[in-house]
């Protein structure tokens, strides 16, 4: 009787303690300390510069793009969706997302020439990139269809930066990036057939029937986007 009342006694706690978190779970994040109250609070982080403590919202932007760009490019030879990674399956499916957040309005000379960088990375289809694309992500969401202004896919965003690209000094672009930008801005509608390119030949190559059938969904969304007169 007495083990009885005490697992009773156990599973009552143990129902309170859920109760208490799933309260606390709906309460706002409140601070009684002064300082960490004020640091928490919302502020212009850019307007402050260097007397701020955190990292401006760009530059985190910025940097989780690189590291996004830098897993996808290093098993991008393979492109195997086998044990693929969360950080892996995190680059492929958001580093247009942290792209589209950065500003080359608000961004210094020295910013975009590394957004360049990295973007000319993807879209000249650095080792094969295309086979890690239809391996682990859809193609509406890294090719989706044009809307709105709101919407602008990232590929329509490349425009506004390699216009500003072309006039940097020479010293904060490639000669490799800044003829690719120079093109972009005279044709930026071809800006992705070398992805194309990719993705076709990917199609072909392809033995697997199930990834047979991404390859061709990947080629025929992209193909969709560039000139006609591009093969």
């Amino acid at each position: 009787m007495e083990d009885d009342v005490k697992d009773d006694d156990n599973e009552d706690h143990d129902d309170d303690r859920d109760v208490e978190l799933n309260e606390y779970r709906n309460d706002a994040l409140t601070f009684q300390d002064r300082s960490l109250r004020q640091y928490f609070k919302a502020v212009s982080v850019d307007d402050h510069g260097e007397e701020e403590l955190r990292t401006p919202a760009s530059a985190a932007h910025l940097t989780i793009l690189t590291m996004c760009v830098d897993v996808l490019m290093n098993p991008a030879n393979g492109g195997d969706a086998e044990g693929a990674s969360e950080l892996r399956g995190y680059a492929v499916k958001y580093w247009y997302e942290h792209f589209n957040e950065l500003d080359p309005a608000a961004s210094s000379p020295e910013e975009i020439g590394n957004v360049l960088a990295l973007v000319h990375r993807i879209t000249s289809n650095e080792n094969n990139v295309a086979k890690v694309f239809y391996k682990l992500t859809q193609q509406s969401e890294i090719y989706p269809e044009r809307g709105e202004e709101s919407t602008k896919p990232w590929y329509d965003r490349l425009t506004s930066w390699v216009e500003k690209g072309v006039t940097l000094p020479n010293d904060l672009l490639t000669p490799e990036v800044r003829t690719w930008a120079t093109e972009v801005v005279a044709t930026p509608k071809d800006v992705l057939i070398p992805l194309a390119r990719g993705h076709v030949d990917n199609w072909l190559a392809e033995t697997d029937d199930w990834y047979i059938v991404e390859a061709y969904r990947f080629a025929e969304a992209i193909l969709t986007l560039v000139s006609r007169d591009a093969f």
